[in-house]
């Protein structure tokens, strides 16, 4: 949960995947390697293993009508825990 005093961290937006000021940091997941043991089963990608990006954000625009949190930290936890509730769930098996 964020303090009040961490509003500053506390925002949600969107912006185009190509947007200037994006860096992108790519990594294989910790778990790929099951795609080199020759299993067809909690593969992710059975043809190159789970990925994993971490974007950081360097002097980024952002219109006003796509930021949907700035500043509201009594929201953060909510946010938090919803996003990873429904991330989570699309790694079950199918």
């Amino acid at each position: 949960k964020l303090d009040p005093s961490e509003k500053s961290f506390a925002i949600t937006c969107a912006v185009p995947v190509d947007a200037k000021g994006l860096t992108y940091i790519y990594g294989r997941q910790s778990c790929d390697l099951r795609a080199m043991e020759g299993s067809e089963i909690d593969q992710g990608n059975a043809k190159f293993g789970g990925q994993e990006t971490i974007v950081i954000f360097e002097d980024v625009e952002v219109k006003p009508e796509h930021i949907f949190m700035n500043g509201e930290t009594e929201f953060s936890q909510s946010l938090v825990e919803r996003f990873t509730a429904y991330h989570r769930r699309s790694y079950i098996c199918k």
